[in-house]
């Protein structure tokens, strides 16, 4: 009887806990490496489990971020080639444009699954209250530096929510 019992438990959770568990896997790359595509199977698998609501706008904000962070590392020096080779297994070291772009590439693909009408743009400006760091890097004539800190992507949902995925993966 004991071992019937074992039997019926290890089976219910095989056949309900699994899948939870493969997503898991599946999606964060605990296994070979995986792309595009299968960023856009993971996340179709999160919306059947309920771990996304494509109809709730901040889940949809949320988990853009959550994915976005999970694919990305933050750098001066940009590694990002195109969508189609970011991975689970290796993040991709890259700045906050790429960000911006990735960001919005997941939060349009999450909406178009679901009957959320939400825009996403990005946005490119100085960092409001922060406009010494690039006029410092001005004065001491490094340019490279000016460049890269003069003005920050960011992205604006509906036109009025601010969305920054460089600062929710340093922070």
């Amino acid at each position: 009887m004991k071992r019937l019992i074992i039997s019926i438990t290890i089976f219910i959770m095989l056949v309900f806990l699994a899948p939870l568990g493969f997503a898991y896997l599946y999606c964060y790359g605990m296994n070979e490496a995986q792309y595009s595509g299968e960023v856009y199977d993971c996340i179709d698998m999160k919306i059947e489990y309920g771990h996304i609501d494509p109809d709730n706008l901040e889940n949809v904000i949320e988990y853009s971020n959550e994915i976005t962070s999970r694919l990305l590392k933050f750098s001066p020096k940009s590694a990002y080639t195109s969508f189609d080779k970011l991975s689970f297994n290796k993040e991709t070291s890259t700045h906050c444009v790429y960000y911006a772009k990735v960001y919005k590439q997941i939060f349009d693909y999450i909406i178009s699954q679901g009957n959320l009408h939400a825009t996403c743009t990005i946005k490119r400006e100085p960092i409001q209250g922060m406009e010494f760091i690039p006029n410092f890097f001005k004065a001491i004539n490094n340019q490279k530096m000016y460049n890269f800190t003069k003005d920050h992507d960011y992205c604006l949902i509906n036109n009025e929510i601010k969305v920054d995925p460089t600062l929710y993966d340093l922070f």
